[in-house]
């Protein structure tokens, strides 16, 4: 066992056993250098003895490397690509540089490698061991991600290692590894050295907990050092730093120098760094003093420093002229274009062309990979290399854009100063880019306002910048839910091009405005945008313009076959800011149309990667679109939770859109909940935003339906049929079938005995030929409730049936509850309910995974919930069941029959969001 480490130590075992038992995981390791994350995998290999395992580390010079990290780890199996189709075996081959040129994107390459992983694990439990995960490459970061949170299906288990915690949802369970206790580190300096005690107190002192110090501090500090009277521990990277520092400045001259080639080729390519010594002049055998030193081995083909720390060491005590001609030298020894770029990228004192043009190509690979964060970091550095002002400002340009596709917010913004910094404050492409940032950052007023002031100074000189400012402000009202604004907007942009001239972005623009005013020319406007957007090379980050208005005209197949299309795209083009754009009208997409599962996935992973790329205003949205979905199944405090979440984005943004769904949700939950006093409130809050803004389309916010029944229902007819009036009015102008049938169904709850019969067949005949169960569920219920008042107690059996088996099969539980309700009012003697068939679609799966034998830390992982929350779904499912504790209730499901497949966490299928349950 290690020292001080046997708690970790049977987490990890605990771990390993639940992989050999075919459940797969994450766990994350998380502590300061030296703490002992690395000896810990160490162990973990040997522990893992009858288990795969593959290893990797990420490395600081390599992380603008796309995927070097994963080609690392997959080295070992790459024979192993037979076990995939050669499509994708050819796609693995290519985007890890195995062979050949890289073609594969990156989302190709994501879901190659876990079909790979899965394929391997079939035939033996797989670990995945990635040490220093805070310095992979952004690529390499993706997939890992991709998989870690994917790997509960498989016998496949990552343990990462990393100095600071990573986000929440990647996936994985945490590990702390704190300092060791004083009288652990006691324990350890006295089993490695034989110092008096007043000497091991000074080096647990100055150690400070961390292992990798309380080791080396006392081969290397002197007598001196150790009889110091300041008795106050320093900081701890000092106090490693010192030490390791203090083995290199022993080491002769050439040993030295081959340290630092060794340390600026952190590939760890051992024939790369011969070949530089020998470029160098240097012998060969000049690096075998810091072997035996203790500060690096040679393991295979590889180099291995003791820690990283070291390759910072001999990077801080190194002269600027010594680093460039080591650099010079590994650029000429290595035999990769991107590495070699980079070397002689930090072998330049000054700007040189040369250089940076080699960059910029470095970049175009990347981009090509869907690495755009190692593309931005290339064209930066090419940038600073240029000596032309207009090429600069040009490579900045680029760097920003690669910047903002890789959804770093923060870096795009400092890159647009840099422009500006240069004299190209006026570039209408860098105003546009700052403008949308501004938008996604939160402040959509600020943006709005800048955007009209500069359309206005374009005007004259440059109509085609002035238009694209117009329409992207015509975006901004959009999200303040100012339709008749947006569309006069729109107009006045279009008016500034000849029609012949007319892109795509206008394209998109009238087809999404006209949408959300309730033009007559809507869907028209829409389709036109769709196939435009198809045939364009950019078209997939349209989903905004197209895939939500698609939705709101009841066009449901298109709408599908056009966002999941965006969705595989952007994935496998690396497209981070644009990706939530498409996942969440995916989201809304599946609510409607019954897959609330789906949905709620969906809409989770679009919330957190809009917080990732740091967007709160898309983010707010997408709590809305949460609150929505958690309201209909009936889970009231998440519901309330991300309502007040995008309610709180209105008062920094203004974003209207965001409370307007909000309150929607919490009047949708008041009504199932039968709370219709509250519910009239928040719905009609919500009416009242879409009216003031012109939103004339009924699809955009399908709103008063609710309100009608909840305003009925109250007992304020006047105002149920006020409504009702309004939205046949508009679904009858607008061809709206889901609007019609809605309409109806409030017409029937209204109607005397005589009429309400072919109100709600006609409303049924509608929602039959839809592809939305929930409203054909909510107007069967209706339909029963009139019935059976009317005495029909036959048929309103018969109706009621039928709606209690769609909520039920949706999760809707308080819908459901009320069809249980009216049903055994009606004299229907109904069997004991399945307690499974009144979990929420979120208690299904905690109740799976726990009753798995998962911890509540682990299930909050594997759901990207946190504890606190798995723990109050537990609650309700012990409740809902009747048990007390993880035994009884495993007993209770039936894990292996009772639960179905596509209750559990799962994969999604080719051509959907792939996201994790």
């Amino acid at each position: 066992m290690i020292l001080g480490r046997g708690g970790e130590q049977a987490r990890i075992e605990r771990f390993l056993s639940l992989l050999r038992g075919g459940r797969g995981g994450s766990l994350v390791l998380i502590g300061e250098p030296g703490i002992g994350k690395t000896t810990l995998l160490d162990w973990t290999a040997e522990a893992a003895a009858d288990i795969t395992v593959l290893r990797a580390a990420g490395r600081e010079s390599e992380a603008d490397i796309p995927f070097v990290a994963i080609a690392d780890l997959l080295r070992p199996v790459r024979d192993r690509l037979t076990l995939l189709p050669e499509r994708q075996a050819e796609a693995l081959r290519s985007g890890l540089m195995f062979i050949g040129p890289a073609t594969a994107g990156q989302g190709t390459v994501s879901a190659a490698v876990l079909d790979l992983l899965g394929a391997l694990a079939r035939e033996n439990p797989l670990v995945l061991l990635v040490d220093d995960y805070h310095w992979l490459d952004s690529a390499s970061t993706s997939v890992l991600d991709y998989v870690a949170r994917r790997t509960v299906p498989f016998s496949v288990g990552l343990i990462l290692t990393t100095r600071d915690p990573i986000p929440a949802d990647h996936g994985g369970s945490e590990l702390r590894l704190e300092p060791l206790p004083p009288d652990v580190a006691t324990t350890l300096v006295h089993g490695r050295t034989e110092l008096p005690p007043q000497a091991v107190e000074k080096i647990v002192a100055l150690a400070a907990g961390n292992p990798l110090a309380l080791v080396e501090l006392p081969i290397t500090l002197t007598p001196q050092q150790i009889e110091m009277t300041d008795h106050e521990p320093v900081q701890l990277s000092p106090a490693v730093e010192r030490a390791f520092r203090s083995r290199l400045d022993a080491l002769p001259d050439d040993a030295r120098r081959a340290v630092l080639y060794a340390a600026q080729e952190d590939s760890g390519s051992l024939g790369t760094v011969l070949r530089a010594l020998t470029e160098a002049r240097l012998d060969i055998g000049s690096i075998e003093p810091a072997i035996e030193a203790g500060l690096l081995a040679v393991d295979g083909a590889a180099i291995v420093f003791r820690h990283p720390l070291v390759r910072s060491v001999v990077h801080q005590t190194a002269a600027p002229e010594e680093i460039r001609r080591a650099h010079l030298a590994l650029a000429a020894a290595v035999e990769d274009d991107d590495r070699r770029a980079w070397h002689l990228a930090a072998a330049a004192v000054g700007p040189d062309d040369a250089v940076s043009a080699s960059l910029e190509e470095a970049a175009r690979r990347a981009l090509a990979r869907g690495a755009a964060a190692a593309a931005s970091a290339a064209l930066r550095r090419a940038a600073e290399l240029t000596t032309s002002d207009a090429e600069r400002v040009r490579r900045f340009g680029a760097a920003a854009r690669a910047a903002h596709r890789a959804g770093d917010m923060v870096l795009t913004e400092r890159l647009i100063d840099e422009t500006r910094a240069l004299g190209s404050g006026a570039d209408p492409a860098m105003l546009l880019l700052h403008a949308d940032i501004r938008m996604r950052r939160g402040d959509v007023a600020g943006a709005h306002g800048a955007l009209r002031l500069d359309a206005g100074r374009f005007a004259e000189r440059d109509p085609h910048a002035a238009a694209a400012m117009l329409l992207l402000a015509s975006k901004m009202r959009v999200f303040r839910f100012e339709a008749a604004d947006a569309m006069r907007e729109v107009e006045e942009a279009l008016s500034l091009v000849p029609e012949s001239e007319h892109d795509l972005v206008h394209i998109v623009s009238v087809g999404m405005t006209r949408t959300m005013a309730g033009h007559p020319g809507a869907r028209d406007a829409v389709l036109s945008a769709m196939r435009a957007a198809i045939e364009h090379p950019h078209g997939h980050t349209h989903t905004l313009g197209i895939g939500w208005p698609l939705i709101w005209l009841d066009e449901y197949e298109q709408a599908r076959a056009f966002i999941s299309r965006s969705v595989d795209i952007q994935r496998d083009g690396g497209h981070r800011a644009y990706l939530p754009q498409a996942v969440l009208p995916l989201a809304e997409l599946d609510f409607r149309t019954g897959r609330w599962d789906l949905a709620r996935l969906n809409a989770t992973e679009a919330l957190r990667l809009f917080e990732e790329v740091r967007q709160p205003t898309e983010a707010a949205v997408a709590s809305a679109m949460l609150a929505r979905v958690e309201a209909a199944a009936g889970d009231d405090e998440a519901a309330r939770g991300h309502a007040a979440v995008a309610e709180a984005s209105e008062v920094r943004s203004g974003l209207c859109a965001a409370t307007a769904f909000a309150e929607a949700a919490l009047g949708s939950l008041d009504l199932g909940r039968g709370r219709y006093a509250d519910a009239v409130e928040h719905l009609r809050r919500a009416r009242v935003l879409a009216v003031r803004g012109g939103v004339g389309e009924p699809g955009v916010l399908p709103v008063e339906a609710d309100l009608a029944e909840a305003c009925f229902r109250a007992g304020d007819r006047a105002s149920a049929s006020e409504v009702t009036a309004d939205l046949q009015s508009r679904a009858d102008a607008l061809g709206r079938r889901s609007a019609t049938a809605a309409a109806l169904r409030c017409r029937g709850l209204a109607a005397n005995e005589e009429d309400f019969r072919p109100l709600f067949d006609e409303a049924i005949s509608i929602d039959e030929r839809m592809p939305l169960p929930f409203e054909r569920a909510r107007t069967e219920l209706c339909y029963g409730e009139r019935l059976r008042r009317a005495r029909d107690r036959v048929e309103a059996r018969g109706r009621l049936k039928i709606a209690l088996a769609i909520f039920e099969n949706l999760g809707a539980a308080p819908w459901a509850a009320r069809a249980r309700a009216e049903l055994e009012a009606s004299g229907e003697t109904l069997r004991r309910q399945n307690p499974i068939a009144t979990l929420t679609p979120q208690e299904r799966q905690v109740a799976s995974i726990v009753a798995s034998g998962a911890t509540n830390r682990e299930a909050a992982a594997m759901l990207f919930i946190s504890p606190k929350t798995i723990e109050f779904h537990l609650a309700m499912i012990y409740r809902k069941f009747g048990v007390r504790s993880r035994t009884e209730l495993a007993n209770a499901l039936n894990v292996d029959n009772a639960l179905t497949d596509s209750d559990r966490p799962q994969d999604r299928p080719s051509g959907s969001a792939r996201v994790e349950g």
